[in-house]
């Protein structure tokens, strides 16, 4: 390094300790890169509407705790006498007291149309969306399950109690369901390669198109687990959808191996095809060679 190159780099680390000196921290951001920069950036405005979310969360327990309080002050009077009674509004107040914290805490996480009071940075249509289905889910879950306990305090039968909390639980995972597939296009997008050229390319477009199946597939086998109570059900869930994952990768690389190579071998000259036109009938026997050579893979792949 040359003396006027040390010099120059002396000066530019003698500005930049200046500039941190006389503008304070803020200037050491300016000086890093821009993802560094865009991280801090992220962290500062998640702390400063830390307070704000705080704030407003405590201000929703407000109506929690008086109705919470007002319920147990109800169990105090000769209406809570009966062991029944009070079992049922105990029931029920918790149900309100557990549903309303779970809406508190997402409000406080993505509230709609409040930007400088939620501490997640995502636009008003997604928050909004997030907020209904955790509110049906959340309102569906607990007060199913605090009506099927009502229902066997009063009286009901232990099978009546069970069927009625499955069909609860039933009903929760048809809601996820119906999410996956309301949001199947958003992430087959995400996961959809940019370019469509290679092997790993076409196997992410093609999780891209089947992503959704696969969990719907893991949503409903894990209520028909719970519901049955199947023995190492879980275990044997996640052993059959790895191994059919698997299968489905073999196959399609497999597939992809054998038709590009023989694409290749039987890739017709334009100026053969322009001296012999009967070759181009013998690529309508190639197209259909191709799909029994497709079947043909995925069978070896299963067997």
């Amino acid at each position: 390094m040359t003396v006027t190159g040390l010099a120059g780099e002396i000066d530019w680390r003698d500005t930049e300790v200046g500039l941190v000196a006389r503008l304070g921290p803020s200037a050491a951001v300016r000086l890093r890169s821009p993802r560094d920069g865009a991280h801090l950036d992220r962290t500062l405005r998640l702390l400063q509407r830390l307070p704000l979310a705080v704030a407003r969360l405590l201000l929703d327990f407000i109506p929690m705790v008086v109705f919470a309080a007002a319920g147990h002050v109800l169990l105090g009077t000769p209406l809570g006498t009966p062991v029944a009674t009070r079992l049922v509004i105990l029931a029920l107040v918790n149900a309100y007291v557990i549903c309303r914290l779970i809406m508190c805490i997402t409000r406080m996480l993505v509230l709609p149309g409040g930007q400088p009071f939620r501490l997640l940075e995502l636009p008003d249509e997604t928050a909004a969306y997030i907020e209904i289905w955790v509110k049906r889910i959340a309102v569906v879950a607990v007060f199913g399950i605090a009506t099927a306990e009502v229902a066997r305090l009063l009286g009901l039968h232990r099978t009546g109690y069970t069927s009625l909390v499955r069909i609860v639980m039933l009903i929760v995972h048809l809601f996820v369901v119906i999410i996956l597939l309301q949001c199947r296009r958003t992430v087959a997008d995400w996961i959809r390669a940019p370019e469509p050229r290679g092997a790993f390319a076409a196997l992410r477009n093609r999780l891209a198109d089947l992503w959704h199946v696969a969990a719907i597939f893991i949503v409903m086998a894990l209520w028909v687990v719970w519901a049955m109570r199947v023995q190492n059900g879980y275990g044997l869930v996640l052993q059959y959808f790895l191994a059919t994952l698997a299968v489905v990768v073999a196959a399609r690389l497999v597939r992809i191996i054998v038709l590009g190579g023989l694409d290749r071998i039987f890739r017709i000259n334009p100026e053969l095809a322009a001296r012999f036109p009967t070759l181009e009938d013998a690529l309508v026997i190639w197209e259909i060679a191709k799909s029994l050579i497709a079947v043909w893979t995925i069978y070896v792949a299963k067997g």
